[in-house]
């Protein structure tokens, strides 16, 4: 018995090691991010949503240009601004 367990012992293979998860850094456009924000209606619950840097900024970007436009004032900035 101690030697059939000694032949296990002795054909297991070296460990392989885990390679390194890929490191991002702080300021890297593919770092991803989570952000919670709050269920319409409800007083505590959250959902979260993740995405990389770089989807955040243009989804931000996205809606600011949404901002800028006319159509954004309900048609009350024919002459001017809002």
């Amino acid at each position: 018995m101690i030697l059939f367990l000694l032949a296990l012992v002795a054909n297991d293979p070296p460990p392989v090691p885990n390679p390194a998860p890929k490191k991002v850094s702080a300021t890297s456009p593919d770092k991803i991010v989570c952000r919670q924000f709050p269920v319409t209606g409800s007083l505590v619950q959250t959902y979260k949503t993740c995405k990389t840097v770089r989807e955040w900024d243009m989804e931000r970007e996205a809606v600011r240009a949404s901002n800028r436009s006319p159509a954004s004032c309900g048609g009350l900035a024919e002459g001017g601004g809002c």
